[in-house]
């Protein structure tokens, strides 16, 4: 066990770091369902399917999300109501990996790969893209 600056014996580092890796975990494993359910909508598109998994994917991965927007040369946001059914077909697989690059970030690209797999034997969901 250790000692914080002021000599006070200090339990909590293994439960904040238990925890924050718990915390870590339960957000990447959100995070690949809305993948998911991202995937679902490229297979599948309806208007309000797209707008709730783009939503959704935003809310959980809202800085990396962004970053690639920006990377993309957006420069001014409007809501996905605004835009037309093509518009948000094509913001899926940039959200998707927006997603990806934000479970990456918490885990690794191995162990998110290994988790992914999980996720599609367990719903039986196969793709053929590259994630």
């Amino acid at each position: 066990m250790g000692f914080d600056e002021r000599g006070v014996h200090n339990m909590s580092n293994p439960l904040n770091k238990y925890c924050s890796e718990a915390n870590d975990l339960k957000d990447v494993k959100d995070a690949m369902n809305k993948i998911q359910k991202l995937r679902a909508q490229m297979k599948n598109p309806t208007r309000d399917g797209m707008n709730e998994a783009l939503r959704d994917a935003k809310m959980s991965a809202l800085m990396e999300i962004s970053a690639l927007e920006m990377a993309q040369g957006a420069t001014s946001w409007a809501p996905f109501s605004a835009a037309s059914d093509s518009q948000l077909y094509a913001l899926l697989g940039q959200y998707e990996q927006g997603l990806k690059l934000h479970c990456i970030a918490k885990i690794g690209e191995k162990a998110f790969d290994e988790q992914m797999k999980e996720i599609q034997e367990k719903t039986g969901k196969r793709d053929s893209f590259g994630i």
